[in-house]
């Protein structure tokens, strides 16, 4: 079928996107983000060669805020340590952008995208790649100024570009199947509400998954399920008005641990609704066991993640925590486009 390597790349797309974000995690926890103080686009390819350029690169980092304020004390080989993690993330960007790109110029001119607009559709895949590129630049930037850290709203805007990225791949495997004639659309399920209310709710919690690393959250509450030896800690409203939502590191972490629970109780009812569907239920039912399953060890791997290792987040942990919340955002936004989309062999 002439679609097939379309649907090979963009799952190839989904795949190195999830290994960007799983890089992008342990160069966080690492501490290697702010480590590589300029964002050139081809001349950055190459790391640097012999000691006379890796001391020029050293002494760009020791002029940045952090190295100033918290690394003052560290010799070249540590700076090649978190330069390491940086580098292989920019790298990988940039490995990314010839996937993307060369095989949409060959699918272009061989007349794989004429129908259904494809063509415009894979282009705005390039533009997604670009922006996502642009975000990390601009997150790093805030973070080599005056504070040593980066800004989380910007933290978060990186993350979730990934995550649309990769959620229009998985709605344009579809297309392509569509345009195949390998599936049908159906409009108006009785289950879109419940599920779009959960992807938003989900959504909701990979933003404050965001703002728990950029704030580093996850250090003022140590222990679980109290928070200071409460359940619902004080100084909860100390910034005061709306900020308390996105700048309270009290609120910010209640939040993100408050809900993993409205989600399960979401996902409870997504079952009792499905059974009451046997064709869906029949044809979903392994998706579903996926949903369930991730939320279940996402909420494990939270648990363990804020229960710090020696005082700090375990990368391996924290990292795994990251790439699975995403995956279970998929797994629902990929139960959703079956749940809508289906095969026409089965009709």
């Amino acid at each position: 079928m002439k679609q097939k390597p379309v649907i090979f790349w963009l799952k190839s797309g989904i795949v190195m996107i999830m290994i960007m974000i799983m890089i992008g995690g342990i160069t966080r926890l690492t501490g290697s983000g702010l480590s590589i103080t300029e964002w050139r686009v081809v001349g950055g390819t190459i790391p640097p060669i012999g000691d006379e350029e890796w001391q020029i690169a050293f002494k760009k980092y020791q002029q940045t805020p952090e190295f100033i304020l918290k690394n003052s004390d560290m010799q070249l080989e540590g700076f090649k340590s978190i330069f390491f993690w940086e580098y292989l993330h920019r790298l990988w960007g940039r490995i990314m952008g010839f996937v993307f790109f060369i095989p949409y110029l060959y699918f272009l001119i061989k007349g794989y995208f004429k129908e259904n607009g494809l063509a415009v559709k894979m282009f705005i895949v390039l533009i997604l790649g670009g922006l996502q590129g642009a975000l990390g630049w601009f997150m790093v930037a805030s973070g080599l100024v005056d504070e040593p850290h980066v800004s989380h709203f910007r933290l978060t805007a990186h993350l979730l570009t990934a995550l649309l990225l990769i959620t229009y791949l998985l709605w344009l495997i579809y297309e392509v199947k569509i345009v195949a004639s390998e599936v049908e659309k159906k409009k108006n399920h009785p289950l879109n509400f419940l599920l779009k209310n959960t992807l938003g709710i989900v959504l909701l919690q990979l933003v404050y998954g965001g703002f728990m690393s950029g704030k580093k959250a996850a250090y003022a509450y140590p222990t679980y399920p109290d928070m200071g030896g409460k359940i619902i800690p004080d100084n909860m409203w100390s910034t005061g008005g709306l900020s308390n939502f996105t700048e309270n590191v009290a609120i910010i972490h209640f939040i993100h641990r408050l809900l993993p629970w409205i989600i399960t109780g979401l996902i409870i009812r997504l079952f009792i609704k499905l059974k009451k569907l046997p064709f869906d239920f029949s044809r979903l039912k392994s998706n579903y066991i996926l949903i369930a399953s991730l939320i279940v060890l996402q909420i494990i791997l939270g648990i363990k993640t804020v229960l710090l290792d020696e005082g700090q987040i375990s990368v391996f942990w924290g990292t795994a925590h990251q790439v699975v919340g995403v995956t279970f955002f998929l797994s629902i936004w990929w139960f959703w486009l079956s749940l809508t989309r289906v095969s026409t062999s089965k009709i």
